[in-house]
């Protein structure tokens, strides 16, 4: 059975080890860049592991780490903010991260699967589409022919992205959104849930309606200020 180290955490934290499961591998180690948000109404990453029924080891930060061979590399967050993580990663260790793919994904031909990317369960991704580096597919997502999902793009649960749309990097299409063909959605964009795209997004905005319009600027591309509001466990 294959041995996983994860980086960081998240709510979708559940998901990545079911994923990982499914693969027929099992998380050794667990190593925190920084503390867990604490949220309402959801449980922490120390109880989804108890529940699992077998030992975890998690490291407080990343600091004792040290590659292993035949250690499967892989993140514990979607957040596009975690290309920061990422990079300390690389450039401190020089290690590749898999790509987590549950078995029951359909896999068109020709389809170009990056570094580090997810996709979870159920979801069909169509003939010659382009999942960059560390973008997610998140359960029973549809990614239409010829399409390029970008590095770090997020695709919700159920969201249904036709053929030859273009997502850019860093953006994010929430559950059970809908982008008709031909559609490009500019980097660090994030589309509501439920919202049906009809025309191209620019970047650095947040659309939603049906059709999706415009509401304001994207202020989650400043990854100083998103690490300042984030809250800690007491």
């Amino acid at each position: 059975m294959k041995k996983c180290t994860l980086f960081g955490v998240s709510p979708f934290l559940s998901d990545i080890l079911d994923i990982i499961h499914a693969n027929d591998a099992r998380v050794a180690e667990i190593f925190l860049n920084m503390p867990e948000v604490k949220r309402e109404r959801v449980i922490g990453f120390r109880e989804r592991i108890v529940r699992l029924g077998y030992e975890i080891k998690v490291h407080e930060s990343l600091e004792p780490f040290k590659p292993r061979n035949g250690f499967l590399y892989a993140l514990g967050t979607p957040s596009p903010h975690k290309s920061n993580l990422v990079e300390e990663l690389k450039q401190k260790y020089s290690i590749t991260f898999d790509a987590l793919i549950h078995p029951t994904v359909y896999l068109g031909s020709n389809v170009q699967v990056g570094e580090g990317v997810i996709v979870n369960v159920n979801s069909t991704i169509g003939p010659n589409a382009i999942l960059n580096d560390f973008c997610v597919i998140n359960r029973c997502a549809s990614v239409g022919h010829d399409t390029k999902i970008g590095k770090h793009a997020l695709v919700g649960p159920n969201a249904a992205i036709a053929g030859s749309v273009t997502i850019g990097d860093y953006a994010n299409i929430a559950m059970m959104a809908t982008v008709i063909e031909r559609i490009h959605i500019g980097s660090w964009s994030v589309i509501g849930a439920g919202s049906i795209v009809t025309k191209d997004i620019p970047e650095h905005v947040i659309a939603y309606g049906v059709p999706a319009k415009i509401i304001r600027e994207n202020e989650e591309k400043n990854f100083k200020k998103y690490k300042s509001n984030r809250s800690t466990i007491d």
